[in-house]
């Protein structure tokens, strides 16, 4: 319905079912295996694209040409997008993408300290592929896993200092399930955990 409904963009439209929960990052593989473009951004249906978000990330990468992947600032807010439900605009450190910080040094912090910003992730969809995408082996875990892989194999982590989207925060969500003083969610705990930072033996 929302596919007719929006018919007039003419904008190609895709509705992807499956017949078990894979989880997110079974969707990501899927849309993934559907997408033609060049690059890839992927936002949930409870979050919200600003205008200009893909404007902004394409001339970053046009200005930044060896940029593979990226992430920017967020915008928290709480059941409606409405100046009343605004919370706090979250920015990343700087000092994780300074330029003199090399990918290895990059790498060596994720595998310590979680960073970056999943709902504002943007990803070249040729290396993607060749990376053999999301990894379904963490099904509520989309991005921390990838980042670790992307990282890993050297393609730094760039930082676009823009508000690209605007993150409803729920207390039942996946990403705020983690404890109030805790550094990483629950999910997080459970890879580093069970997996022991299997790509770290990669590199």
């Amino acid at each position: 319905k929302w596919i007719t409904d929006h018919s007039s963009a003419n904008i190609p439209m895709h509705l992807i079912t499956t017949y078990k929960n894979t989880g997110t990052s079974g969707n990501c593989n899927r849309g993934l295996e559907l997408a033609n473009g060049d690059w890839i951004k992927v936002i949930a249906g409870d979050d919200i694209l600003a205008l200009d978000a893909i404007q902004n990330y394409v001339e970053y990468i046009k200005l930044h040409p060896s940029t593979k992947h990226l992430i920017a600032n967020k915008i928290l807010f709480k059941d409606t997008a409405e100046l009343s439900n605004i919370q706090v605009q979250t920015k990343s450190s700087r000092y994780l993408f300074r330029d003199e910080l090399s990918a290895k040094e990059q790498y060596y912090i994720i595998t310590k300290m979680f960073f970056g910003s999943g709902p504002t992730y943007f990803v070249n969809t040729t290396l993607l592929r060749q990376l053999g995408g999301y990894d379904e082996r963490f099904p509520l875990l989309e991005d921390y896993p990838l980042y670790i892989k992307m990282i890993g194999m050297g393609h730094k982590m760039e930082y676009m200092d823009k508000v690209t989207v605007y993150y409803r925060i729920s207390e039942t969500s996946v990403s705020h399930s983690k404890q109030q003083d805790s550094i990483f969610t629950k999910n997080q705990i459970r890879m580093i955990k069970e997996y022991k930072y299997l790509y770290r033996a990669e590199r």
